[in-house]
């Protein structure tokens, strides 16, 4: 399972701090990731599951969306 993020349509510049925070159905956090570039990417990191995606920068919720995850 290979999930990507394309964050090429924001404005984003080298300063803004940038992160994917991944929460599961029961709302605890699972994963963080800092991006980097412009493209991140989750490869079979999670159980299968309904999971909560949310985009951050610079401390601010700028974005979510529900990730299901079927199996590897």
């Amino acid at each position: 399972t290979e999930v990507n993020f394309d964050l090429n349509f924001l404005q984003i510049t080298a300063m803004d701090l940038v992160e994917i925070r991944i929460y599961n159905a029961v709302g605890k956090l699972v994963k963080r990731i800092k991006a980097t570039k412009s493209i991140v990417s989750i490869n079979n990191e999670l159980a299968p599951g309904v999971y909560l995606c949310e985009l951050i920068i610079n401390e601010k919720k700028q974005a979510s969306e529900k990730l299901v995850i079927l199996q590897h």
